[in-house]
């Protein structure tokens, strides 16, 4: 059980847990839907929650969540929500790392700004499942936000799919 600190959107919401009183982003469809701070809630199957807690090269998690867009974080969510399907268990800990990318690329983008991976071919032969999932995230970039990411962005999502596996097996 938790209770509502801040309601990103319908889908998002920072809450502290009843148990620890730790601080938390709960991710899942209608999660923040109709909710008012200090409000309790349930995390449903469909639900992920990520300790606020952590550090990230840019910080700590509460720093980087407040540069965020929700969309973005909710963008990463989906994403490591495939790779989980095609690869098992995950660390979800790069859901910040990935979605604090992801808000610079759609910013690059918007600003008609390139940027080249040379590695993007290589990435994607050697981490070709990867690079199937990080491919995910092109429809729904357009569907919310209408931006088109390229391959070159693709290949450093891969990347970041790729440092969330824990333990897969070809």
């Amino acid at each position: 059980m938790y209770r509502i600190r801040k309601v990103l959107n319908h889908n998002a919401a920072i809450v502290i847990g009843m148990e620890d009183n730790g601080e938390y982003l709960l991710m899942g469809k209608g999660v923040g839907f109709g909710k008012k701070t200090g409000e309790r809630v349930e995390a449903g199957p469909e639900t992920t929650a990520y300790c606020l807690q952590q550090l990230t090269d840019r910080g700590d998690a509460k720093e980087v969540i407040k540069s965020v867009s929700p969309v973005c974080l909710e963008l990463a969510n989906e994403v490591l929500n495939e790779a989980e399907r095609v690869f098992g268990r995950i660390d979800r800990s790069i859901l910040f790392p990935m979605a604090d990318h992801m808000e610079y690329a759609v910013r690059r983008i918007k600003n008609r700004e390139q940027i080249s991976n040379p590695l993007t071919e290589d990435i994607r032969l050697l981490f070709h499942r990867e690079y199937k999932v990080a491919q995910s995230v092109q429809p729904l970039l357009w569907e919310r936000m209408k931006v088109k990411i390229d391959e070159h962005e693709i290949g450093y999502i891969a990347l970041h799919v790729h440092a969330a596996i824990v333990g897969y097996q070809n």
